[in-house]
């Protein structure tokens, strides 16, 4: 771009350096699509959209560029007066509008653009499918407020995943075959093992921020943000036991009842409701979050455990009972239990509370 504006300083008309302007922006998607080749699918995929983005752009402006120069050449003429003085900065102008008009257009399309980027790059598997850092630079904080509002959408990918876990663990209960049980166990290792180091690359870019003056009230967020990482890393670890417990249970051949088995499923029904709460709530303004939902629903989860806990307790009794299943049913729904604390603790961590006794929680009730 600086070569080709030297050059209109020296004589190369406006359109033919406007064209090679075109030209650049589409070499510019090589970079991209270079440094994509040893990422994941994920930063394959927004290359391809940076490519199609500009070769969208560039399509459209060669076909109406001669009006478009004659329409910026006016609305630059109402500033200079000699076009040739200001033909440096005409191209200037020119690759900025271009931006910002192609911006203004392809915005109503990125539905599309994520479609088209979904299908031309093909996932290869788990391992293509790894979750890394995506808002969260590892450069330098530019601005306390820029970086809680990355960490914020962070924490959002990174409930996703814990939603990803818990779908797993489902799959988990109900199924019967070897290999695809060693398969799920797997991918929630490897999820949890990944999770561990998220919570670290977060905390991490936390004492960056609070190296920098906050103010109170980002003071207060950030500590939120650090909770909220901190659970969501406690639900993987308990997600990741309760996988083993199931495992276990399908080497030593242990069978749940159908009581057990549809208690389970209402309890994993439940919790499942409760993540979908939590990531709702993560993907909303502070304003706009209310506590009352995830709050019933973590009670419920309560209710319904200490229900079976209490059947179970009287199951004892029957001379029938398999001790074995009954240690891995209980392990399950305690496992449950404590993940819906957890999860009732990222609403909490949003909303900046801290609840320490039953009156804190009264007054929450109220106000929420």
């Amino acid at each position: 771009m600086t070569l080709t504006i030297v050059l209109t300083t020296q004589g190369l008309p406006l359109d033919i350096a406007a064209a090679m302007v075109l030209g650049e922006n589409i070499g510019t998607t090589v970079t991209a699509e270079l440094a994509s080749l040893i990422a994941n699918v994920h930063a394959k995929r927004s290359a391809r959209i940076h490519s199609l983005f500009n070769v969208i752009g560039v399509t459209w402006m060669v076909i109406i560029m001669p009006y478009y120069l004659d329409g910026l050449d006016w609305f630059l003429g109402l500033f200079f007066s000699d076009a040739a003085s200001s033909s440096n900065f005409a191209l200037a102008a020119f690759h900025t509008a271009f931006n910002l008009t192609n911006v203004l257009i392809l915005i109503a399309f990125v539905p599309q653009l994520v479609s088209i980027a979904t299908k031309s790059v093909k996932s290869k598997g788990d391992d293509d499918e790894e979750f890394k850092l995506e808002y969260i630079s590892r450069g330098v904080v530019s601005s306390s407020e820029i970086a809680l509002a990355e960490a914020s959408k962070e924490m959002s990918k990174f409930g996703g995943l814990i939603k990803k876990m818990s779908g797993w663990l489902f799959e988990l209960s109900e199924e019967k075959k070897d290999k695809k049980i060693n398969k799920l166990i797997g991918k929630i290792q490897k999820m949890e093992i990944l999770t561990d180091e998220l919570d670290e690359q977060i905390n991490s870019f936390m004492i960056k921020i609070s190296a920098s003056s906050l103010s109170e009230s980002s003071s207060v967020e950030m500590r939120g943000m650090l909770s909220i990482s901190n659970d969501l890393e406690r639900v993987a670890d308990i997600i990741f036991r309760m996988a083993r417990d199931l495992e276990r249970k399908h080497k030593n051949k242990i069978k749940f009842n159908d009581d057990q088995k549809e208690q389970l499923n209402k309890l994993a029904k439940l919790v499942d409701e409760a993540i979908e709460i939590m990531l709702s709530n993560l993907n909303k303004p502070v304003k706009e979050v209310h506590l009352a939902g995830a709050l019933e629903k973590e009670q419920e989860i309560n209710k319904y455990r200490g229900k079976l806990r209490k059947g179970d307790l009287k199951a004892v009794e029957n001379k029938d009972y398999d001790v074995k299943a009954g240690i891995v049913f209980r392990d399950i729904y305690n496992g449950y239990e404590k993940v819906g604390d957890h999860l009732i603790n990222v609403t909490e961590a949003i909303l900046g509370l801290g609840i320490k006794d039953e009156e804190d929680l009264k007054e929450l009730e109220e106000t929420n």
